[in-house]
């Protein structure tokens, strides 16, 4: 909007300038645009991100102003007398107008490869050019070299410093000036109200621009509160990763070792025990064990043997799980063998893929969520730890149910 202000003014006065926007035929030619900034009476508007990396020499670039010279010569046939055969003798070498652009955009780099006759133009038009380079850009040092006009201030200082330096840019003389609205964000985000009442107070006439270092301070103390809050978020997605990342190494080594090693009997054992153990604690302590435990093991395990299990230990009650899978194992069809032990790995593996994908899905929300804690007194990344181990302890239990309902239906599978 600023920009567009600043066009009006300039084309109402009759200004001469250049502006910088999304437009593609402004886009590819950025690096000029931005390059040809430092020439006498000047006028770029851009934003502070454009043109990163080119180099704003006083009395502009001398390098740009030579391709722009040549392109319009030898690419637009610009008429030149005086170098009329030898540019002739370079488009009847270069056949192909693409190559010849090529190596122009890519001057002086270029000047190893490219022709003899290119070579001698570009060494004839650069004297001049160069000459007449050092003319402006004595010129332009004299007037005071690159003046940079900041319409707002940006909320980090770092950027601020940035476009400051695109002025006096090694030891050329230049000037940096930024301007400051009680309309821009960063005046609205912090103290808007009290400053701008504060304004009104001291100056009477709202045309009269204020300078004031109390003003200056009270900006780089918000710049200085809204760089430490992005420190702080960068910091907390690193350990947010650093939290993933240590549960993702996990995983993988586990789907590592049931790749490499043949796990499945023992996971199908494992799993079995971990589960009925947990299963038959939970219904001891919710007082249920006599009603339920006949109906969810008769399957696999007779009651009277759990009786037996809860009354003297794990030790016979994980002999009885072993003695039951191998009678399902005899009184299964072997013709299955060959079958289930090709597919037991795609299936398993998918079984994990699975239920990794739901908790990452379910990480991503507690993330998106997990800083709303810090209104009720709560450090975000301690709950997100504990938020993590939760829904990592439940796709692991998701896994292993999974397992067991594969194994189950699945006997011979190692």
């Amino acid at each position: 909007m600023k920009n567009q202000n600043f066009c009006q003014i300039y084309l109402k006065f009759k200004i001469p300038h250049k502006i910088l926007n999304a437009k593609p035929e402004n886009v590819t030619r950025e690096s000029e645009i931005v390059a040809q900034a430092g020439e006498r009476y000047a006028v770029t508007i851009a934003t502070n991100m454009a043109g990163r990396g080119t180099d704003i020499i006083l009395g502009g670039n001398p390098i740009f102003k030579m391709k722009q010279e040549l392109l319009e010569l030898l690419i637009e046939r610009k008429k030149d007398e005086k170098n009329k055969n030898l540019i002739d003798l370079i488009i009847e070498e270069y056949n192909s107008k693409k190559k010849l652009k090529e190596h122009i955009q890519n001057l002086p780099y270029s000047l190893d490869i490219c022709k003899n006759s290119l070579k001698t133009l570009y060494d004839t038009l650069y004297k001049t050019i160069y000459t007449n380079w050092q003319i402006e850009n004595s010129l332009v040092k004299e007037l005071g070299g690159l003046f940079v006009l900041g319409t707002e201030r940006h909320e980090t200082r770092r950027i601020d410093n940035q476009l400051r330096g695109r002025s006096g840019r090694q030891g050329d003389p230049g000037i940096s000036q930024f301007f400051v609205s009680l309309e821009d964000e960063l005046i609205k985000v912090f103290g808007g109200d009290s400053i701008r009442k504060w304004v009104e107070y001291l100056i009477q006439d709202k045309e009269v621009p204020l300078e004031s270092g109390l003003l200056t301070k009270s900006l780089e103390n918000a710049q200085k509160k809204v760089e430490l809050y992005n420190y702080d978020l960068r910091k907390n997605v690193f350990q947010y990763d650093d939290i993933l990342n240590s549960q993702r190494k996990q995983l993988f080594k586990a789907r590592t070792e049931l790749l490499s090693k043949n796990l499945y009997e023992e996971l199908f054992l494992r799993y079995s025990e971990s589960s009925f153990d947990e299963k038959i604690l939970r219904e001891k302590k919710n007082h249920y064990l006599n009603a339920k435990l006949e109906k969810n093991f008769d399957n696999y395990v007779t009651y009277s043997f759990l009786e037996q299990k809860i009354q003297k230990g794990t030790k016979n009650f994980y002999k009885e799980i072993w003695v039951s899978n191998d009678l399902r194992i005899a009184n299964s069809n072997f013709y299955q063998l060959g079958f289930l032990k090709s597919t037991r790995g795609i299936v398993l593996l998918s079984i994990i893929d699975f239920y990794w994908t739901e908790h990452i899905e379910r990480m991503g929300y507690i993330r998106e969520t997990i800083n709303w804690r810090s209104y009720g007194q709560q450090n975000p990344l301690v709950e997100y730890n504990i938020e993590a181990f939760k829904s990592f302890k439940l796709m692991f239990e998701q896994i292993r149910s999974c397992m067991l309902y594969y194994f189950f239906n699945n006997p011979i599978n190692y």
